[in-house]
């Protein structure tokens, strides 16, 4: 992988399936939404593209098959504090579920990450599932109490987990939930992912290329043609 003061990437192969983690850490700062949005198109650019003594270039990220972005994106929530801070009082309080799930809705209109996503050409590609906890950041440390600093940051979804993936593929998410650890002023955000990946089988590849080649029909410098199966990762 890779590494920069805002990023840090794992590439790896299960089978014939390419993976990509992409940690992240976007720039900080409620104003500073059209920064973050050049981190995220700097990644894509950047990543596994380093030539030097002992490197050479790799594939482009976008070519891997899963693409998973996680980390602190910083995105802020577009309200004053003082609202924010009053409006997920009243979803904390609110006992209906249909309600609940309604406010949960209305503050998500508020959220960079989701507006971002809308029309950034690179992070419209990746899916996350619909947010339905309570914000990520910022906490006084050890309580649930937002900040109470001199900053009064805007309790915001900072703390996210996204999938870009080829569309054919078969993905269901069994969860996206933070945990409820005070440690930080952040809380942490964990996502269960069910994927399906491909297996080249060997034997029917090897009987494809003996027939084209018999036929005459295949040239030593071509791409080799690949038969896949698919199963699915657990």
């Amino acid at each position: 992988g890779i590494n920069a003061e805002y990023m840090g990437i794992v590439k790896l192969t299960l089978d014939d399936t390419s993976f990509a983690f992409i940690n992240v850490h976007l720039e900080a700062g409620q104003g500073k939404a059209a920064d973050r949005k050049a981190n995220i198109s700097d990644i894509h650019t950047r990543a596994f593209q380093q030539e030097g003594v002992g490197q050479r270039r790799s594939e482009r990220l976008e070519s891997l098959d899963y693409k998973f972005i996680l980390g602190d994106f910083n995105f802020r929530c577009n309200l004053p504090y003082a609202e924010a801070v009053a409006r997920w009082a009243d979803v904390r309080a609110e006992k209906d579920m249909g309600r609940r799930a309604d406010l949960f809705a209305q503050m998500r209109l508020y959220d960079q990450g989701s507006l971002l996503r809308q029309e950034d050409e690179t992070l419209s590609k990746y899916e996350e599932a619909e947010i339905n906890f309570f914000p990520t950041y910022k906490y006084d440390i050890g309580t649930d109490v937002y900040d109470t600093s001199k900053k009064a940051r805007t309790p915001s979804w900072c703390d996210r987990v996204m999938l870009w993936r080829p569309e054919s593929y078969k993905v269901r998410q069994a969860f996206y939930r933070r945990a409820e650890l005070t440690i930080s002023d952040h809380r942490p955000v964990a996502a269960y992912y069910i994927l399906e990946v491909k297996k080249v089988d060997t034997i029917k590849r090897a009987e494809v290329l003996r027939r084209l080649f018999d036929a005459g029909k295949l040239n030593l410098e071509d791409e080799s043609p690949t038969l896949k199966s698919k199963r699915t990762l657990f």
